[in-house]
Order: C-alpha cells, then structure tokens, then sequence
C-alpha cells in the first residue's frame, strides 16, 4: 500500500513542477525589472482554532514593474502589444504590469475524523492553480484580467501537503480524503476594478482611503460575482490598491504602489465584501462527472481586519477572515474563520 502511494505521488508531482518552473522563470526573466515585487502567503484556520471549510492555502506570487506598455513588462512583446489594445487596459496615462501566481488551497469538512463520506459537509478538495493577471492603474481607478489554469482533485498534491502539515504541527490527521473530488482540469477567467473613492490626510504623516472593489468570474472552477469596501488608515499608506481581493481571488494584484517612495508604512485595513455564487466546484462538485457535493444558498458575505507593514524594501501583512457558511454545517456553524501572513519583498 506504501509503495501504491509513493508510485501515485510521483505521477503527480510533475504537474506541481512544471506550474513552480513556470513562475521561477518568469521570475528570472525579469530580475530586471526593479519596483515590482515577489510574494509568499500563507493561509490557515487552525490560526483561529478550528481545520475545516477553507482549511489552508499557500500562494507565490510575482508582480512586474510598472511600465507604459506592457511589451516592457514580463510577457513576450507581441502578447504585451495585443495587451495594451485591450479596451479595459489601454487607456493612457495609466501604469501597466502584469502579475503571476502560483497556488495550492485545500478544503474539508468539519468532521476529518470520519473515514466515510460526509454526504451533509463541505467536500475533501484540493486546488492547484497558476494565474495570469494584466492590470493597469492611475490614481484613482485599478482595472486587471486574469487567466487562471489548475487542477481539482489527487493530482494538486493537497493531501500530502495538509499530512505533512498536520505531521509537522502535531495535530490529528484527516481521515477521508479517500472521498476527495477528482481530477478535472480547471480554466477561469476574471475581471477585477478597483475605485478610490476617497483619499484623506489626517496628519502630516497619517493618511487613509477607501477604495471599492467589484469583480466577476467564470469557468469550471467558479463563476461568481462580488463587490466590496476596503478602509485603510495609518502611517505613509501607499499609494496602491492592496485591499482584500474578490473571494478566492488575488490579493497582490492591488499590491503594487503608483509611487517608489520607501518610506517606513504601517497601517490598519478593515473590509466587507459579499459574493453571488452561480457555480463553485469546491462547493459544487465535479463538473463532467457525477460527485460529492453540497447544497448552498448563492451568497456569501465575508469581513476583514489587517495590519499593513513595510520597512525598507520588506512588506509584511497579518490578516485575519470571517465569512459566512452558506451550506448547512452539521455543527451548526454559520461562520468560518481563518488567518493569513503574507512576507514580501519590493525588487
């Protein structure tokens, strides 16, 4: 049974290898490319006492420089030429970048005791997932188009992970992934804008704004809509877009300053947003296969509280999220929460 696994692990792995190659080399192309940034988060709700729903996740993350044309950013030049006539992204005196992720998240139910299906929670589930983001900013209004291309099921490596991760931290192991979803290929694309509505001083160096989000998405992997507010206020907050992203979406595509000022920033962001759900295969199952799966009201509403650091070149975040359940929990929870801790550097 051991060797199965270790047989079954290995064919899995280059698909894990050839998503972290693509975005090591797309890194190396560009180290160049000073006043972007590289990121590492990491979420997980056992921070706030409990491992279910969204259980974990752990996201890498680049974001170019911001230039006139997005030939001079990381992508090849006839692709950043087609970029730059894109209607939503071509109008001038706007910065443009691109931005690329690669993601693992994971998902259980409430029970991880149990060995059989939980036909009343949440699937087993796991997610790899690379990102493709265009996005353009001026001071008041950020607009992106991300391409996101992954797999649902064994071949994301989620469950080795989150053993591995229990293993190391002591806790108890997770027992069904027997039951988990299968493999499917996953392709979404999204649309994100992003509206400074507000821009204030309170003092010669504290400052805040308020900045609302709106998105739309569709795929096999999730076809949702959101909108939301985010508050900052604080010490030198940037000039940048960095609030809490659509759900399941990217937070560093907010993430890069429309100014190079290194001054030390430390700030606290507070938002809400809510979700329209018309598809989510974590919550919905298998899309071309009969499956595991649970039913759900359409909406979701979620709350965020951050503290915001840079010091120098390094950028530091502690989060913290509550969101509604919208399937009925055996516990009878109506809310989940996890925490998130993102490290990163300015190129």
């Amino acid at each position: 049974m051991r060797v199965a696994h270790h047989r079954l692990l290995r064919a899995r792995l280059p698909l894990a290898r050839a998503a972290a190659v693509a975005l090591a080399l797309t890194v190396a192309n560009a180290q160049d490319d000073a006043g972007g940034l590289i990121y590492l988060t990491y979420d997980n709700d056992f921070i706030v006492g409990s491992d279910d729903g969204y259980s974990g996740g752990i996201h890498l993350g680049y974001v170019s420089r911001a230039a006139d044309s997005y030939a001079d950013t990381a992508v090849p030049e006839a692709v950043g030429h087609a970029l730059d006539r894109l209607p939503l992204l071509n109008r001038p005196g706007r910065q443009r970048f691109v931005v690329y992720t690669l993601a693992q998240v994971t998902y259980t139910p409430e029970d991880t005791a149990r060995e059989d299906l939980v036909e009343d929670d949440l699937p087993y589930s796991g997610l790899l997932l690379f990102s493709a983001t265009a996005a353009a900013q001026d001071a008041d209004h950020l607009d992106a188009l991300t391409l996101t291309s992954g797999v649902i099921g064994p071949a994301s490596l989620a469950e080795e992970v989150q053993r591995e991760l229990h293993r190391a931290s002591g806790s108890n192991q997770p027992r069904g992934w027997d039951n988990q979803l299968g493999n499917e290929p996953l392709l979404n694309a999204q649309y994100d804008h992003r509206w400074r509505i507000w821009d204030f001083a309170s003092s010669q160096r504290t400052n805040g704004d308020a900045i609302i989000s709106g998105s739309a998405a569709a795929g096999n992997w999730r076809t949702m809509a959101d909108v939301g507010i985010g508050l900052r206020w604080g010490l030198n907050v940037p000039k940048d877009y960095f609030v809490p992203p659509p759900f399941f979406g990217q937070e560093s595509v907010g993430a890069l300053s429309l100014t190079k000022d290194r001054a030390r920033v430390a700030y606290v962001a507070l938002g809400v947003d809510a979700a329209l759900v018309g598809n989510l295969i974590q919550y919905d199952g298998n899309t071309f296969r009969d499956s595991h799966r649970v039913d759900h009201d359409p909406w979701i509403g979620r709350a965020y509280a951050g503290l915001h650091a840079r010091i120098g070149r390094a950028i530091m975040v502690v989060s913290f999220v509550q969101a509604t359940v919208p399937w009925d929990r055996p516990d009878g929870a109506r809310w989940e929460r996890w925490g998130r801790a993102t490290l990163g550097w300015n190129l």
